[in-house]
């Protein structure tokens, strides 16, 4: 039976269609929140271009979207560079963002060579992103089939052409640049043996997609795998037929919602709207049964088994999960004791008790199990999936807890993986050590809450610690992480800026700016990277342009280190005085006390702008066992 091609979205129900024509009755009073709650079901096309069209009319009256940002929802204004028509799809990229948490206003350029384009425009202003939308068919060199020296040739040339389109883009257009891979061009001659002979069309489509990976890893730009989205889906499906000719279309409308689903969660995650959690239920989903009702051994889970096999492997999918750095939890209605067993016992299980972080089983509300997940982790329900076999308990977190994204899942468990791979909710711009090692930060983080509990607290737990705090400037080698950290802060983000990686560097390059990471360790383990300062030298004053943190370590004197040794940098150069500025958001109000608390003195009457004068600082105590500055 085939899936469809966005088989993780529920289908609107009738009274979810009328609370949609509902919503947009009236486009001067949106309800984004609740736009935002129906973004999870599959409306269609032209739902999508309905909710698109209402929001774009709304911001052409309220170009500051205030209600969009109170929603929690982020304003992208693209450039969208195309080979092909995009026109057809630009009202439904706005309403594909919503489901990611993005509003994404469009302007389009089609039927452009996108190098040649940017060499002769200029914009006013920068765009949030540039998304260049190209084909295939520039890769076509037939005149020296079987020559790989002029395969190499002619894709570098390629590719050293996309290099200069990005460098172009992020110098006068956005900082922030989305690519997407080639598919093969069906209108091609083909043969069986192509993957061996040089020069062919399907090689150099292949060559010039693995060339671009290096480009994205060199530059700090997202690659969205189009060739693997097609290949997913079946290139007959994906082809466009007569309406490329017609229409000039790059692919058929059946596959439109899909390719923006995937665009703008992509653009989601530029802006540090990811997915880090996985919340899983038990029953009838990591195993086949109940084991209150059919016991440890009556479980189906295991080889020789089919339904016990299909089970086996969505454990296998989401251990792999968990090695790239996604936190795996349990909510489940269950007994404690015997569920818990299953992972201790039962000797077919992959998961073990120790790969996840926490464990929510009880007969209460799953919704409210997730949020007490999240104030543990604190880590935003934005950031959370939520598995279940179970259609009500699906539905009851969807509704209750629409940040959550909740994946719908067919009756046969052997689908899932396929399911939540066309979703793929954790898409990751890179993989740092940060990542794979999250699993045992938040260990580590467990086992010092509970001495904290225990010890009550205070100066001397947290000279207990025995914390070592290094901090130095932004060097290579991490400047991926950096850049992760500064896209993914959301709660200690005073100034709510997203600097690129590119961006990031050439900061690091100015002379006027001060940029520091920081990472810390203690006696349970290394946090890894878990701050990062930008400060630019205006003169006599010195501006905390970005200063993020990971909230697992606010409350432990972290801010008051870097505090520190940005005064200590201050009175190098001659400065008198730091000022910081604090945007509020809906979700960094645990740092809209920092400035004060840190002894900065306001200076207007709203609570935004802060000075410290450097003279009148005083060096605090510190419970770091040693602080390194390289």
């Amino acid at each position: 039976m085939s899936l469809g091609t966005t088989p993780w979205l529920v289908n609107a129900t009738p009274s979810e269609k009328s609370a949609l024509a509902e919503s947009l009755a009236g486009r001067e009073s949106l309800d984004f929140h609740e736009l935002r709650r129906l973004s999870a079901y599959d409306f269609g096309m032209t739902g999508l271009r309905r909710v698109g069209r209402s929001v774009l009319a709304y911001l052409e009256k309220f170009p500051e979207g205030e209600k969009i940002a109170e929603a929690g929802l982020v304003l992208q204004r693209a450039l969208v560079l195309s080979t092909a028509t995009f026109s057809h799809m630009s009202e439904m990229l706005v309403g594909a963002g919503l489901r990611h948490g993005v509003v994404v206003v469009p302007t389009i350029v089609e039927y452009e060579d996108a190098l040649a384009w940017s060499h002769r425009s200029s914009v006013a202003s920068k765009f949030d992103v540039a998304i260049v939308c190209q084909n295939s068919r520039s890769l076509r060199n037939s005149q020296s089939y079987g020559s790989f020296d002029a395969e190499k040739e002619f894709v570098g040339e390629r590719l050293q052409e996309t290099k200069l389109l990005v460098n172009r883009l992020q110098d006068d257009f956005a900082s922030k640049v989305l690519l997407q891979t080639l598919e093969e061009d069906q209108s091609v001659p083909s043969s069986l043996l192509d993957v061996g002979l040089a020069n062919t069309h399907r090689r150099l489509v292949r060559n010039y997609n693995d060339g671009l990976g290096f480009i994205a890893a060199e530059l700090g730009i997202l690659v969205y795998d189009l060739a693997s989205v097609a290949s997913m889906i079946g290139i007959k499906q994906w082809w466009p037929g007569r309406y490329l000719h017609s229409a000039k279309l790059p692919f058929s409308m059946e596959c439109v919602p899909l390719y923006l689903d995937g665009v703008t969660k992509l653009i989601a995650l530029s802006c540090g709207k990811s997915k880090r959690v996985l919340v899983l239920d038990l029953d009838n989903t990591l195993w086949g049964g109940v084991v209150g009702d059919d016991g440890l051994e009556g479980l189906k889970l295991g080889q020789g088994d089919a339904l016990g096999e299909a089970h086996l492997a969505i454990q296998r999918y989401v251990l792999e999960l968990k090695n790239k750095g996604i936190l795996l939890c349990v909510s489940s209605k269950n007994n404690h004791e015997l569920a818990i067993e299953v992972f201790r016992s039962h000797p077919d299980m992959l998961l073990k008790e120790t790969d996840i972080t926490s464990f929510q089983i009880n007969w209460g509300d799953k919704s409210k199990s997730l949020e007490i997940v999240a104030s543990e982790l604190q880590i935003g329900l934005e950031s959370f999936v939520f598995i279940d076999d179970n259609p009500v308990e699906r539905k009851l977190v969807r509704d209750r807890l629409p940040m959550v994204a909740v994946p719908e899942l067919s009756a046969d468990p052997s689908d899932w993986p396929v399911i939540l791979n066309s979703a793929a909710y954790f898409e990751q711009s890179t993989l740092t050590t940060e990542d794979i090692n999250r699993h045992k930060f938040y260990a580590g983080e467990q086992k010092r809450r509970q001495v904290a509990a225990d010890s009550k607290g205070g100066p001397d737990f947290l000279r207990s610690l025995q914390m070592e705090l290094q901090v130095s400037s932004f060097d290579p080698v991490s400047m991926k992480r950096i850049a992760q950290l500064v896209a993914k802060s959301n709660q200690f983000n005073l100034t709510t800026l997203r600097y690129s990686e590119a961006e990031l560097i050439r900061l690091n390059l100015d002379p006027m700016c001060v940029c520091f990471q920081a990472r810390l360790s203690d006696i349970f383990g290394d946090n890894g990277m878990i701050s990062v300062m930008v400060a630019k030298q205006k003169e006599s004053i010195m501006d905390i342009d970005l200063w993020v943190m990971s909230c697992r370590v606010i409350g432990r004197s972290v801010e008051d280190a870097l505090l520190n040794l940005l005064v200590s940098e201050a009175k190098k150069r001659g400065v008198n005085a730091i000022r910081g500025k604090f945007l509020a958001t809906a979700r960094n109000q645990i740092v809209s006390d920092l400035y004060q608390r840190l002894g900065f003195s306001n200076t207007d009457s709203s609570v935004e702008n802060w000075l410290l004068s450097v003279d009148d600082y005083l060096t605090p105590e510190l419970p770091f066992h040693t602080i390194i500055k390289i």
